[in-house]
Parts: structure tokens; C-alpha cells; sequence
């Protein structure tokens, strides 16, 4: 474990390094020479060919260096939501006519599947696919969908069939330029200023039957596959945010003083100090566990929700201790543990709720009717 974290460090140190040097660290476009939405993607297709512990450690060491939290996270809610679901169920069409431009980062993908009444539960969804000639006609709603106003296409989900439910789900790439589909502005939101949210409307847009991501009804599928990775890594920015955060405080604490001493020497200061250090190794052992269970091909299914779970909530508490930490000067507008608390709080909700992950949980751990 220690030869995986030496070599996981390196890759770390490479990205801070990266992510030090660029002129604007909210922009896009910058993020895209890491190579991080290349990482896992097959050479073949103009990837890297690497493991997800590379992925996890290129992200966590963008994070580290000082990067922006809110790209980061859609950066990876566009690798694990959209290009992977494409690389395990799409055609090789598909395949050569989506992944290149989008590990290029020139064209830009969002995943709709949440509505206005089908959050968690996505077996309320509404919107729906109608077959016609040469394909479907899709009319819905779609709602808080990251990188909406900017993407150039969505994976999106609608029932082809109502009456199968679970099997009445497909999935469909869908132009997001195209007659029939409209779109909101960003929404502003408590954080991750740099993450654009927001609705797309579908009234009667046709999509050609070679849009569709797998067969007709798979779409339950291709969602659960993509919700597992996202649970598994969405929080990989964390780890670097909290092992970033941790360094910053310690420096505080040493340098800052109260009464005649430094505000270290105060026990309930440095148990917070001790609190953030014991989240962050737990963190980088939860996620970097997810990723040798992915890299040696095992499922993740039962993890995932754990890993999720305990990130986005460790993520919270230590931001909330260096905002502590720091006292009044936390409290104020632009500073940068204010700001990655706010980042922090809009964790524990995507990808789902941690409520609705504690539920999952149990059921896997063989709680009944949860």
C-alpha cells in the first residue's frame, strides 16, 4: 500500500504542479492540457490507457495545487457519467464520433437524467421518447443538470416504454443544438460558482435511432453503471481540497496567537487539527480503494455509496474546521476556506443525497424495506 501511494504522490505532485502555473484556474479550457479527461479513455480513441488510480491521483493533485473545485467536478461528471457510459455501451461509431472531441475537451457533454419530480428516484421520470421514423421524438424536462447552458450534447434518459418501468428506460446522445431542444441560463447557486447548472426543455426533438446508447430499454442499466462511477470518484477533488486545507491550517495555527501562545496550544484547536488529518487519510484510503477494486475489474456496486457517503461528509466538517480555524477572517466573502465550504456543501447532494445514500447502505448491508 505504501509502493501505491508513493507512486500515486508523484502523479499528485506533477498535477499541483500543473495546476500552479495556469493563468486562469476557473477556466475549462486550461484543465484540458492535464490530460485528466483523457486518463482512463483507451489510446486507441486518443486516451492515456490508464488505470482509475490515476484519474483519482491526477484530480486530487489538481485540487491540491489550488485548483478550481467546481471545474474539477464537472471535468469528472462529464468522465464518469458520460464518456465511460459511451466507451462500455456504445457502438464503435458512436465511440469514434463522441470520445475523441470530448477528451480533447472540444466538445463538451452533460448527463440529463434528473426532472423535476425524478430526482432520486429516477423511475418517476417523465420525459419521453416516442418512436417515429428514422428514430424518437423526445418531450420533457430536465432540471439542475451540470454544464446544461454550455454543453454541446447530453446523454440523456426518457422512457421509451411506461408500462416496463424498470425496463422501459433508454438513453439517447442528444445535440444540444438541435430543433426542439431549448435550454435555461446558469443558475446561481451557493457554490461551485464555476460549475454552470441548468434546465434543457425537449418538445418533439427528433433523435435518429443511431443516438440511441445501447438498446431500447437498457437506459436503467447505463444509469446505474454511471451513478456507480460517479459515487466512486465525483469526490477525488476532496481529497486534495481537504489535504490542501489541512496544510493552510496547520501554518494558521502555528503562526497565530492568542494570550501569549500560538492558538495550537489550545487542546480544542489542535483535536480540530487532528480531526481534519484523520479525515483526510480515511478519505485517500476509501477512494483509492474504490479505484483498485475498479482497476482489477471487481465491482464497486456495495462500495461506492460508501465512498461517497463518507467523502462528501468528511469534505463538509473539515472545511467547516478550517473556517474555524482561521476565526473571523473565515467568515469573510472571498476567502478561500469560505468559498470551499460553500464548494462543499453542494456534496452532499449530487450524486446523491447522503440521506438517500444511508438508505442504500443499509439495504446492501441487509436492512429490509429501508
Amino acid at each position: 500500500m505504501i509502493d501505491f501511494f508513493d507512486a500515486a504522490d508523484e502523479i499528485v505532485a506533477a498535477s499541483a504542479s500543473y495546476v500552479h502555473a495556469l493563468d486562469d484556474k476557473s477556466a475549462w479550457s486550461g484543465y484540458v492540457g492535464s490530460g485528466v479527461l483523457a486518463k482512463t479513455m483507451p489510446v486507441s480513441l486518443g486516451g492515456e490507457g490508464l488505470p482509475f488510480s490515476s484519474l483519482v491521483a491526477a484530480v486530487e493533485g489538481l485540487a491540491y495545487g489550488g485548483g478550481d473545485a467546481a471545474i474539477l467536478f464537472t471535468m469528472l461528471a462529464q468522465i464518469l457519467s458520460v464518456q465511460h457510459p459511451i466507451l462500455r455501451f456504445g457502438t464503435d461509431e458512436q465511440k469514434k464520433a463522441f470520445l475523441p472531441p470530448m477528451i480533447r475537451g472540444e466538445l463538451r457533454a452533460a448527463h440529463a437524467a434528473t426532472e423535476p419530480e425524478a430526482g432520486s428516484d429516477i423511475f418517476g421520470m417523465r420525459t419521453k421518447a416516442v418512436r417515429c421514423p428514422g428514430g424518437y421524438r423526445l418531450t420533457g424536462t430536465k432540471r439542475y443538470i451540470t454544464s446544461a447552458p454550455v454543453a454541446d450534447v447530453a446523454l440523456v434518459f426518457a422512457s421509451t416504454d411506461p408500462a416496463r418501468k424498470t425496463w422501459g428506460l433508454s438513453a439517447f446522445l442528444v445535440d444540444l443544438n438541435a430543433a426542439g431542444v431549448s435550454r435555461t441560463g446558469n443558475i446561481k447557486k451557493m457554490g461551485l460558482e464555476s460549475a454552470q447548472f441548468g434546465g434543457i426543455q425537449f418538445e418533439d426533438c427528433f433523435v435518429a435511432s443511431e443516438r440511441r446508447l445501447g438498446a431500447e430499454g437498457l437506459g436503467s442499466a447505463i444509469f446505474s453503471s454511471s451513478l456507480d462511477l460517479e459515487r466512486s470518484f465525483i469526490m477525488a477533488p476532496a481529497v486534495g481540497l481537504m489535504r490542501r486545507e489541512l496544510e493552510l491550517s496547520v501554518a494558521e495555527v502555528n503562526d497565530r496567537r492568542q494570550h501569549g501562545r500560538t492558538i495550537g496550544s489550545f487542546q480544542s484547536v489542535s483535536n480540530r487539527i487532528a480531526d481534519m488529518a484523520l479525515r483526510l487519510e480515511m478519505s485517500r484510503l476509501l477512494i483509492y480503494y474504490a479505484a483498485a477494486l475498479r482497476d482489477s475489474a471487481r465491482s464497486t456496486k456495495y462500495y461506492s455509496p460508501l465512498v461517497k457517503l463518507a467523502l462528501s461528509e468528511f469534505y463538509v466538517a473539515s472545511s467547516l474546521d478550517a473556517v474555524r480555524n482561521k476565526g473571523a477572517a473565515g467568515y469573510l466573502l472571498n476567502d478561500p476556506s469560505a468559498i470551499n465550504v460553500r464548494d462543499a456543501i453542494g456534496s452532499l447532494f449530487y450524486s446523491g443525497t447522503s440521506d438517500v445514500l444511508r438508505n442504500l447502505i443499509a439495504t446492501y448491508v441487509g436492512v429490509n424495506d429501508v
